[in-house]
């Protein structure tokens, strides 16, 4: 972090991120001098990925310290969420779409070939677990099982598919531990090696867990394989908003076979979306058609505005006793109804 990057960071009216407001500095501390300032500044949290997924409302909850003034969603069904889990007014939320999905729209593939992304998420029981733990996983398992299979291998050698497997940046310090046997269509990427935009761009569908990237998919009207075989862990350490047995919008595997039957059924069906999908794209996203960031501003701008307004009446209100009794009796009015 630059002494320029921080004083941006300090001068700065509002802050308008996908991440807490903690991830503006280097340190992240919940206490210290920088802190306070950047609490007293308005936060509009764009999100990165759609919630429904992985709770998160012990990080983003209304009254927590990470709280935003103005957060984004996508859907009604989303802003739902927001309200009942995280405990948002609704004055707080906004249905806009997110800002990142106009990136998608204008994102050219750099490739014709055919391509399939594996990019789990991490866990939050193994996000310190020392190498040998890790290495005794489910998790760990059943990643390199799939990578290092041979059925696999002969299958995508005989389509002509290549398979990119690319690990959270949060599990980047076990990259290492993930090999394949030297095929020319299984390719693991270290976190970085690669730009993770592309990779999704250039693929024609996606295995995931549990990670907010497969909306992106389902928004690119691109399929999804869920491959959740620790999903009874998950729902105990993690949880979700959804009910993950019943409201996925893609077939689910709970072990290696089943997976191999679903990358064979995606390939011969060469990567389309089931038309049956469609009433859940309705349902998740609220705008299809690009123009999300500039909701996104027009949102902000009315916000700003509305309260500039409250913050002048309120003056108002203490400068002049008379508007206060009037302000007053019309408030106790309204209590009694």
């Amino acid at each position: 972090m630059s002494f320029k990057h921080l004083l941006l960071v300090l001068v700065s009216k509002r802050i308008i991120s996908s991440e807490s407001k903690g991830h503006g500095y280097v340190w992240r501390l919940a206490q210290g001098l920088i802190r306070p300032v950047l609490d007293r500044k308005p936060y509009v949290f764009l999100q990165h990925g759609v919630l429904g997924l992985k709770q998160i409302d012990t990080i983003f909850r209304a009254n927590g310290i990470n709280h935003a003034d103005l957060f984004i969603t996508s859907s009604e069904f989303e802003k739902e969420i927001v309200k009942k889990y995280l405990g948002y007014a609704d004055k707080n939320i906004v249905v806009t779409g997110l800002a990142r999905w106009d990136e998608i729209k204008d994102r050219p593939t750099t490739t014709d070939k055919k391509e399939i992304l594996i990019m789990p998420t991490w866990r939050n029981w193994l996000e310190e677990a020392e190498e040998t733990a890790f290495l005794q996983s489910d998790y760990f398992t059943h990643y390199q099982q799939l990578i290092q299979s041979k059925e696999l291998q002969a299958l995508l050698t005989e389509k002509e598919v290549t398979l990119n497997f690319y690990l959270h940046p949060k599990f980047i310090h076990y990259s290492s531990l993930f090999q394949n046997e030297s095929n020319a269509f299984i390719r693991v990427f270290s976190f970085g090696e690669e730009k993770v935009n592309q990779l999704i761009t250039n693929s024609q569908a996606l295995i995931t867990d549990y990670s907010s990237v497969a909306w992106e998919y389902l928004y690119s009207n691109k399929p999804t394989i869920f491959f959740q075989f620790d999903l009874n862990r998950y729902l105990e350490e993690q949880g979700s908003y959804m009910n993950l047995r019943k409201d996925l919008f893609g077939p689910v595997a709970y072990d290696y076979s089943q997976l191999i039957t679903h990358i064979r059924s995606l390939i011969k069906n060469d990567f389309q979306l089931p038309y049956s999908l469609e009433p859940m794209r309705e349902r998740y996203f609220a705008y299809r058609e690009g123009a999300h960031s500039e909701r996104i501003f027009n949102a902000i701008i009315a916000y700003e505005k509305k309260e500039a307004w409250k913050k002048n009446m309120l003056q108002s209100l203490r400068r002049n006793p008379i508007l206060r009794t009037l302000y007053y009796k019309l408030s106790q009015k309204k209590h009694t109804k």
